[in-house]
């Protein structure tokens, strides 16, 4: 409804959806449901492959899953009852069946971008666009609050997976990846 509002207030044929972590995944949904009303779609941090701290939040991989939920429910500054229902389509399976009943629309063009903030430097990650070429040498420090996900995250990957916090580097990708 908002983007049909949006097309007859501009009086624009289209519109590009840009949508952040669990956004990202709405941003597709949108996309796939009235692709006669969408350009392009542009993820940002999405975990379109799942997240294993959503799989030991919800219990799907092992971990301490009261520790997992907690940490997630104060990054997100939500309940954990109210957390728990997002998070299954945050999870590996989730993901997987989100895929399946929403692919690509045709016409709609799909870009992502992700983070790394697990001290990965530009070596690990694919050849960058010129918006951050300046930091390609540099690592970011990890915030304080993705520290216990983080720490899950890393438990549940292979050592040296490029990440931010939250999503794998290979998770955030989708369409062309800039």
């Amino acid at each position: 409804d908002q983007v049909h509002q949006l097309l007859a207030q501009t009086g624009a044929d289209k519109v590009v959806i840009s949508g952040h972590s669990q956004g990202g995944l709405g941003a597709r949904w949108v996309a796939w449901h009235d692709p006669s009303a969408v350009a392009a779609v542009i993820t940002i941090a999405t975990p379109h492959l799942g997240s294993p701290v959503a799989d030991v939040a919800t219990g799907a991989l092992p971990g301490n899953s009261d520790a997992a939920l907690d940490a997630l429910a104060t990054l997100f500054g939500v309940s954990d009852a109210s957390l728990e229902g997002s998070l299954q389509d945050l999870t590996t399976a989730g993901a997987a069946s989100f895929n399946a009943l929403t692919p690509d629309a045709p016409g709609v063009m799909y870009w992502s971008i992700a983070g790394r903030s697990n001290g990965a430097t530009y070596a690990a990650c694919p050849p960058s666009s010129k918006i951050t070429q300046d930091w390609d040498s540099s690592t970011d420090s990890l915030d304080p609050l993705l520290a216990i996900p983080e720490g899950i995250l890393a438990a549940n990957v292979p050592s040296g997976t490029v990440q931010d916090g939250l999503v794998t580097l290979a998770s955030a990708q989708w369409g062309r990846f800039l």
